[in-house]
């Protein structure tokens, strides 16, 4: 599969198939892949993502473990999914060790612009304001916010969360598209 087919068919399913049918369609299309074969680890974790919007967790869960598992690329670390789905179900212990393994993966810049958005919206959800704002610096760490192209998710959830936490804007507050 090569990302433009795994673009059309993410997109075709959340446009095209009911609410209800999202997460069994996706699990099909993956079980349709090789182990390890490029887009089956984005397809477990879409599954997992709308299992856990229905609730069912046992089920986000084990996509997010199949997804790890599997060890294919993917736009986010299923342990990014993972610490979600813990803070979902009230596992602090458990999301707090996700945390950590995922800073330190983070140190190296070993995590990906789209797994901090993930983490840290995860944590605004969940009222820490504090953990989302360092998941939405980390993508800074390693790059020139000025020189380097630049996720505007991240800068509009950033400046948001900062506004929420009372900071005066700064530098990358000010380079967050408006709406």
């Amino acid at each position: 599969m090569t990302e433009d087919e795994l673009f059309d068919l993410l997109t075709a399913v959340e446009e095209r198939v009911p609410t209800a049918d999202k997460p069994d369609r996706f699990e099909r299309e993956a079980d349709d892949l090789e182990q390890g074969e490029y887009g089956r680890a984005s397809l477990l974790l879409a599954a997992g993502e709308h299992w856990q919007m229905r609730r069912s967790y046992a089920d986000a869960r084990r996509c997010f473990g199949e997804a790890l598992a599997d060890g294919g690329e993917a736009a986010s670390d299923p342990i990014g999914n993972l610490l979600s789905l813990a803070l979902d179900e009230g596992d602090r212990d458990a999301a707090d060790g996700f945390d950590a393994h995922l800073r330190q993966l983070a140190r190296t810049d070993s995590v990906s612009a789209t797994s901090c958005h993930l983490v840290a919206e995860a944590y605004e959800r969940h009222g820490d304001l504090r953990r989302a704002l360092r998941w939405c610096n980390i993508p800074f760490t390693h790059v020139d916010p000025f020189d380097d192209p630049i996720d505007d998710l991240l800068l509009v959830d950033r400046r948001r969360i900062r506004e929420a936490l009372g900071l005066a804007p700064d530098q990358l507050d000010l380079m967050a598209p408006t709406k």
